[in-house]
């Protein structure tokens, strides 16, 4: 009776103990993996659409916010999220402020992504127009680096204008009562509010400012060290997702509206604008030195991150 009992508890106790050592391993690990509900996350959003995660042999945790970069870079340092995707500034931001994350890769760019939309009654034709005007734009985010770079450009100094931070979903409510002048926005931002003001006009694109704008993976150190083979499958889920894109963005845009709620006509016009491909070449790096000198010159980074330690080799 005394040796059925013990063998009875060895039984029980390994039953308890194996699952839990599995987990320790990477086979039973869970990939948090956060992002931005936005047509420029559309290789996340096909992921989970196509469950090309769970195909892959990934188990996958979708936490889709409904803001913007800055707001996916919170969550990543909180260590809410493992893997995440943000635009240039918010992933420059963050790796300046916090020596555990590291930029796994680059997987799209895009000069004409960001765009100024203008009220009618603000009577803005040109840059020079734009002094002592109301603009709204979401801060932190990409648009917010590349509208101080256009700025710049144009010899505004951002003094002169007043930059309204609200986020981007009262973009169109805000125009719409005269609270602000003009927008700086990537989509759906920008169509938002020319849907609901179709008096107001697309003043410009944010391009020929010589940055491609790169939308970044980044990823906690400590999840990398211990999940090196799953973040090495996300990547290459990303680039067979990117191949989806490329080769066949009707389809693609079909499965973005049923996650984003837009007409897939409209995402499909948005993803024209939009180049993709994983890799972090000079061109790429020199954009998001570019962004990161600019953002330290206006007391956003206290240094200039160390690209060759922030890029994780492949």
């Amino acid at each position: 009776m005394r040796k059925s009992v013990v063998a009875l508890f060895c039984v029980v106790f390994l039953t308890m103990i194996l699952p839990v050592q599995g987990q320790c391993g990477e086979n039973g690990v869970m990939v948090r993996v956060c992002y931005p509900n936005k047509v420029q996350y559309a290789p996340f959003i096909l992921a989970n659409e196509t469950n090309a995660w769970e195909k892959n042999g990934l188990t996958v945790k979708n936490i889709v916010i409904a803001g913007g970069g800055i707001e996916v870079a919170e969550a990543l340092v909180a260590g809410e999220a493992d893997v995440a995707a943000m635009g240039d500034a918010p992933a420059l931001i963050a790796v300046s402020r916090n020596g555990n994350l590291k930029i796994l890769t680059s997987y799209m760019t895009s000069e004409n992504m960001h765009r100024l939309i203008v009220s009618q009654a603000s009577n803005i034709a040109g840059p020079s127009d734009l002094i002592g005007k109301r603009i709204a734009v979401h801060a932190g985010t990409s648009t917010y680096g590349a509208l101080l770079l256009y700025l710049k450009k144009h010899g505004i100094d951002k003094k002169e204008v007043a930059l309204v931070a609200i986020p981007p979903q009262f973009f169109p409510e805000a125009m719409q009562k005269g609270e602000v002048d003009a927008i700086a926005g990537s989509e759906p931002w920008p169509q938002n509010v020319l849907d609901k003001n179709p008096t107001a006009r697309q003043l410009t694109t944010l391009a020929g400012l010589g940055n491609t704008y790169p939308h970044l993976i980044l990823v906690r150190a400590d999840f990398l060290r211990a999940s090196p083979e799953k973040s090495r499958v996300l990547l290459r889920v990303i680039a067979d997702m990117e191949s989806l894109l490329r080769d066949r963005p009707e389809e693609a845009a079909k499965l973005i509206a049923r996650a984003t709620g837009r007409p897939w006509q409209k995402e499909l016009a948005a993803l024209s604008e939009l180049q993709w491909s994983s890799g972090i070449d000079e061109t790429i790096k020199k954009s998001l030195l570019q962004t990161a000198e600019f953002l330290l010159a206006e007391g956003k980074l206290k240094k200039i991150p160390d690209l060759k330690t922030a890029i994780q080799e492949q």
